[in-house]
């Protein structure tokens, strides 16, 4: 559902842009397979909504509902929007106080996965507790950056510049100053090149 959901959180974006007649084409040719993935999908989903409710795994719930919210979007179905419904409902039960999200993982890289899928939601289908949960969602997220940006508990670069992004994303949504200069340190922070990666000087001729 993870990649579903940024597939048509894309076409989405695209098609409500300036690029909508470029894309027309492609776009009516896609919607078939796309159609048809999120119909499998949708047909087990009350099962992995009972597993990922088990296992308390919000980011995952997160990634379902905006799947199936954006479907619902698309194509209008009913089917798409309750299993959306039911997934988010269950994700913002999993929130903390404090706006983080239960996961088997938890940290800033499943909080930032949240907040990511949390954000595409609140995007199309704003209401104001979902605008709540995904503020105090980034804020939380925000408190993990150190003052010179090195987000708290990770360690890979790659999980690094993703806090980044999510934290860049919310802030242009938002308009928040404060959060655009957290992610601002978060972004060059993850943007360092490690010593190990850096270029070395080339070794010298050997001597005849």
């Amino acid at each position: 559902t993870w990649w579903m959901g940024e597939s048509c959180r894309a076409l989405v974006a695209v098609m409500n842009s300036p690029l909508q007649e470029r894309f027309r084409w492609r776009h009516t040719l896609m919607l078939p397979k796309v159609r048809r993935t999120l119909d499998w999908l949708v047909a087990g989903a009350d099962s992995v909504q009972a597993q990922l409710q088990a296992a308390q795994d919000a980011p995952a719930l997160l990634a379902q509902a905006r799947c199936f919210l954006l479907a619902d979007g698309m194509f209008h179905e009913e089917v798409f929007g309750r299993a959306g419904q039911r997934a988010i409902q269950s994700a913002l039960a999993m929130q903390a106080a404090d706006g983080t999200f239960r996961s088997p993982t938890p940290g800033a890289e499943s909080q930032s996965a949240s907040v990511w899928a949390l954000q595409s939601v609140v995007e199309y289908f704003p209401s104001p507790s979902l605008e709540r949960a995904l503020q105090t969602a980034a804020k939380a997220l925000a408190a993990q950056v150190g003052d010179g940006g090195k987000v708290a508990g990770v360690r890979d670069l790659a999980a690094a510049r993703r806090v980044a992004l999510t934290l860049t994303m919310f802030a242009a949504y938002s308009g928040d100053a404060t959060m655009a200069k957290v992610a601002e340190r978060a972004s060059l922070a993850s943007s360092a090149v490690p010593k190990t990666l850096r270029r070395q000087p080339p070794p010298l001729p050997l001597k005849k």
